[in-house]
């Protein structure tokens, strides 16, 4: 099973990863960090870029093999969705159950 934890990890911190670690384990999944392109509710608020801010994420989970970065929703028209994000996402995983929070 893959879990989806969306955001926009503006920064990413450690509350970000111990909350991703134990939904991780509560689900016996993989947890894949989903930052959103534009988040609808902070749009002037993002200090860093999408590519930055999945680039720190790409720093924050190296070397844990239970945490991945997904990049889908910045390829996405702004703003990010779950909505819309869910489909796309799904054709693109050889995953059959995606758990999303």
């Amino acid at each position: 099973m893959e879990a989806l934890f969306g955001g926009s990890f503006d920064p990413v911190h450690v509350g970000h990863l111990v909350a991703a670690e134990a939904a991780g384990e509560a689900l016996d999944a993989r947890v894949r960090f989903l930052p959103a392109r534009v988040q609808p509710f902070k749009r002037a608020a993002h200090g860093a870029s999408p590519e930055q801010r999945a680039a720190m994420l790409d720093l924050a989970v190296a070397g844990n093999p239970r945490l991945a970065v997904e990049r889908i929703e910045l390829t996405l028209p702004a703003p990010s969705y779950t909505v819309r994000t869910l489909p796309p996402g799904t054709r693109s995983t050889r995953s059959p159950r995606w758990r999303t929070w």
